[in-house]
């Protein structure tokens, strides 16, 4: 699943963000499904099977509070 913020929309899932995965060696046979009721992209990472579908969070920015107590974490 990808997981965005408000202000990144469906159309840049299907255009911006398709055409960098599209540059991805590891990435083949990648297909946008733009008909979908939730946005799909499909594509074979490595070999392994991904169907990658968008979701967008309603806030303006990503904030990580996460704090490991080990380093290696």
């Amino acid at each position: 699943m990808f997981v965005t913020f408000s202000s990144f929309f469906r159309q840049e899932f299907f255009s911006s963000f398709y055409h960098l995965l599209s540059f991805q060696t590891e990435v083949t046979e990648l297909r946008a499904i733009e008909e979908a009721y939730v946005p799909l992209l499909k594509m074979k990472f490595m070999g392994i099977e991904i169907d990658m579908t968008f979701a967008r969070l309603n806030i303006t920015e990503v904030r990580d509070k996460r704090s490991p107590k080990r380093k290696d974490v």
